[in-house]
Parts: C-alpha cells; structure tokens; sequence
C-alpha cells in the first residue's frame, strides 16, 4: 500500500494537568501514543512520521525506531504540525494518512477501510465524520447541496452553524501532491490564531477537488484530553478486550470488574474471577483458575494452573501450580509442573521444581529448589548480607523445617532434613539432618516466685 501515515502528537495536554506528555498517559495499561502506532502500523506504510514537541525524548524512548520523528518547536495549529513532517514526504508520491496521537480507540481495520474508501472515490480528501448529539468542540461539516465545502471550527462557527451534529474528527486521507503543496497557503486569520488543517477544505473546493466524508462509530473517534476522557477510553479497551476472550472460549465471571490488556493471551477453558488483572505480555494457557482479586504482569501460567488472591510479576509457571491465597512471585521466579506456592509466600529470582511446595509464610530469594521438597512454615532464606546477594540450593527430597534461617551460600543435600528452628549456615550432606538449637532449659517454679515479686 503506497501509503505514509503523519501522526500529529506534539500537543502538551494541558487538561490533563500533568508533567507527562499527554500522548504518554496510560489507556488500558499502554500508553495511549502505543495504540495508535500499532494500529498504524499494522497496515504496513511506506513512511510513518510522529510529530512530537521539542521535549519528547519519552516518546521517542517509548516508540524507538519503528517511526520516524518531525520536531514541531511551537505548537501554532494542525497545518502547522503537518508541515513539520512535509520535508520528509517531499518526494513521496500516494496517499496520506493524517490523525491525532490522542485516540487510542482507533483500530486498524477502521484505518483499513478509511483508506479504501479514499481510493475507490478518488477523492482527494476524505474525512472521518460521525453525527454527535452533542457535538460541543468539534468542528462542523458544512454541506451544500449534500457536498462538503468547508470545515468549521467550534470557536469560528456561528450559532446556526452550531447546530450542526455532523462533526469533523481530525481524521483525514489525502492525496499526497494535493495536501503538501496548499499548506503554504494556510493563514492563521482566526480567533486562535492557529493554521487550521480543515482550511485546506476550502482550498480544494475551490479547486473543484472533491472532497469525501467517511463516517465512523463516535466511539472510535474519542480523543483523550482529559482524565475522565483517559478513564473512559481505558474501559472501552477494556471491554473490547473482554469480548475478545469471552467469544474465544474464556469464561470471565464478572465483565464489569475484570480488567485484560491488549497484548495479553488466554488458552480456552480458562475461568478469570472478579478483581483479576491480566497486564502486558501475560500468557495464560488452557484450563486456568485466575482470581478473585489477583494481579499478574509480564507473565506465563502453565496450563491447568490456579492463581488466587495474589501478585505475580514477571515469573513463570509450569502446568498444574497452585500459587495462593496471598502469594507474591516476583521477577525470575520458575515453577515446575505441579510446584505450590502458598499463603503469605514470597518467591524472588528462584526456581521451583517438579511437585515441591513452599506452603506458607516464607520467603525464597535466590534459591534453587529441585523436585519433591517441602518448605516449612516460616523459613527464610537468607540471600542478602548487606552488600551481595548470594544464592541457596535445595537439593532433591529434602525436607526444610518450619522457622528455618537458610544463611546464603548454602546447600541443602538430597533426602536432607532440616530441624525446626534451626539456622542453618553452613552446607548440609545429602540424608543429613542438621539442628541448630541452644540447650533448652527448664526452670521450675518460676510462675511462683515471678508472683511473690509481685
């Protein structure tokens, strides 16, 4: 598709009341400029151009080199911006594609479509329209005879023309000779003093250049100038994503307060509670329990797993775990086939092995642990000295008592035993058992004597 899509995100948003860029402001867990680049992207341009402030190493950062950059120092109009990228279409010949980096709810097949309508009638323009109740701060289109002749803005419209549902977007398809050669043409002769792109309108009217409308669902349109317009565009991506799953064999108990983001996968016959987030690249496999009230990010859940009441962060999981009530697994945990995780657990830069379990109420840090070991209630193990981390190795069978202190480096033999209370310290044998206790004492009648003190 001879194709270059300009997207204009220079604006600072100021409604937003942020020292964010606004594009940057999170829509359903990603930026919200990431939406529209993706979408973009997925039809495959020859040139895509981001117009960004003079302030935008974020975005740039966020995007990397899958664009290409315009640099608008000051923000004087759409026409303006546009022209800051015309340099680097000076020798492109097609169509483009011209659009906000504020509207997140953009999906490609709309884009898709857009540019083929374009095409088909010839035009050299098209603009994407919708019919608004309220069309308060959009422009209008102003039609003669059933044919667009003019876009107006909301502060240049007069009160008849504000009774005009029909509304512009800022969404536009252009031929590409016909749109950069009449932006020197553009004055800023309005109440804002901006260079208003929808005056190049007028300019191809007059040419007798026909100019299209495409209209889309006022859903897809919503640009995001402010945090109830973020919060809004967030729920309907959140829905939409809700839907995906749910027509693809997931079932999702609670819709309303079940929150999935775009770039997350889900295997069929899995069941998501109430109060589940599922954020980034997270990859659920087939056959899981997610939920209630749990947080997974940047993860992978073997299949036929059950996550409950907990937080797991980039870590990994084979088939059949149990992670829960209140398990925390953080970055570079690894749970083999059939590994638990129970209440009030930490699990940190560990690996877990086939069938082992680590019940509750301890934390794993540096650990190795191999198959078929049981962790007691209450240990720790020891990784951090103040200046290093140092690692523990649980070695195959071993049977770690409750309250055990693992001081790293150390390993734990195979078939080996720890006693309950015991710090350990130094490297136990294999089908050993290591204690480490005072001698308890006994002392009789001290009940009696604390009381005549009394």
């Amino acid at each position: 598709m001879n194709l270059a899509v300009v997207i204009l995100a220079a604006g600072s948003g100021t409604r937003m009341k942020s020292k964010i860029p606004k594009v940057l402001h999170p829509v359903a867990g990603k930026p919200m400029i990431k939406h529209v680049t993706e979408n973009v992207l997925a039809l495959e341009p020859q040139r895509t151009i981001v117009v960004v402030s003079k302030d935008a190493d974020d975005v740039k950062r966020i995007l990397g080199d899958s664009v290409e950059y315009a640099e608008q120092k000051e923000q004087l109009g759409t026409a303006h911006a546009l022209g800051q990228a015309a340099p680097l279409l000076s020798d492109f010949n097609g169509d483009i594609l011209v659009l906000n980096g504020d509207s997140p709810l953009i999906q490609s097949q709309s884009l898709e479509e857009l540019v083929g309508h374009h095409r088909k009638s010839d035009a050299a323009a098209t603009i994407v329209t919708t019919v608004l109740e309220d069309p308060f701060g959009y422009g209008r289109i102003i039609r003669e005879d059933g044919k667009v002749v003019q876009v107006i803005e909301e502060k240049e419209a007069s009160p008849e023309q504000k009774q005009i549902q029909e509304i512009n977007s800022g969404i536009y398809c252009f031929k590409s000779k016909e749109v950069l050669e009449k932006l020197d043409l553009i004055d800023a002769d309005n109440k804002k003093k901006e260079y208003y792109l929808t005056d190049i309108v007028s300019l191809l009217v007059e040419q007798k250049s026909l100019v299209e409308t495409f209209e889309w669902a006022p859903e897809e349109m919503l640009g995001v100038n402010s945090r109830l317009e973020l919060a809004q565009a967030s729920l309907i991506i959140y829905q939409r994503n809700l839907s995906k799953w749910l027509d693809s064999g997931v079932s999702i108990v609670d819709p309303l307060n079940t929150y999935i983001e775009s770039d997350v996968e889900i295997g069929t016959d899995c069941i998501i509670h109430p109060q589940t987030y599922l954020k980034g690249t997270t990859k659920v496999e087939n056959g899981c329990e997610i939920g209630p009230c749990t947080q997974i990010m940047d993860s992978k859940i073997g299949a036929d797993s059950r996550v409950s009441f907990s937080v797991v962060t980039e870590a990994k999981t084979g088939a059949n775990c149990t992670i829960g009530p209140y398990s925390h697994l953080r970055s570079g945990t690894v749970l083999a086939d059939g590994a638990k995780i129970g209440s009030f657990s930490e699990i940190k830069n560990s690996s877990i092995g086939k069938g082992s379990k680590v019940p509750h109420l301890s934390y794993m840090g540096d650990t190795d642990i191999a198959e078929d070991v049981n962790v007691g209630a209450g240990t720790i193990s020891c990784n951090y000295d103040g200046s290093k981390k140092h690692k523990t190795t649980i070695k195959k069978g071993a049977f770690i008592g409750s309250d055990t202190m693992l001081v790293a480096p150390v390993t734990i033999g195979e078939n080996a035993f720890t006693g309950a209370g015991s710090v350990v310290g130094h490297d136990v044998p294999d089908d050993s058992l290591a204690i480490e206790r005072t001698e308890q004492k006994n002392i009789p009648g001290y009940s009696k004597k604390k009381k005549r003190k009394k």
